[in-house]
């Protein structure tokens, strides 16, 4: 099992591959879908997938990623 934190200032972005993304701060965009602080992704299947992750409308993102 692994973890990442994944922290983006508003220009950059990031592929994150794992099975859970957890928004801590902020609003992240993942995978086109804004999420803000304390929203979970989950994976539909074991197997590790990649996402796209930004940070939303100009701001900040910080997310915790998990793969097992």
């Amino acid at each position: 099992m692994t973890a990442a934190f994944i922290d983006i200032a508003s220009a950059g972005e990031y592929v994150y591959r794992g099975n859970y993304l957890l928004v801590l701060r902020g609003s992240c965009d993942i995978e086109g879908v804004a999420l803000a602080k304390g929203k979970l992704v989950v994976g539909k299947t074991v197997t590790p997938r990649s996402y796209k992750v930004g940070a939303t409308g100009g701001g900040t993102c910080l997310a915790m990623g998990v793969s097992f």
